[in-house]
């Protein structure tokens, strides 16, 4: 069983990481194309380092 949650755990944290890398990506590429015209609705947020 804890080996079970262990795994789990560790899937979780691969793929919270994928999805900030490429939210990362995403960003710096609409930043270096200026201001995006933003048409959506506020969901949440998320903390994404840009360096």
């Amino acid at each position: 069983m804890t080996q079970l949650l262990e795994i789990t755990v560790n899937i979780k944290f691969k793929r919270k990481r994928w999805v900030n890398k490429n939210l990362k990506e995403v960003i710096e590429m609409l930043l270096e194309d200026g201001d995006p015209k933003l048409e959506a609705e506020f969901i949440g947020t998320q903390n994404v380092m840009v360096a």
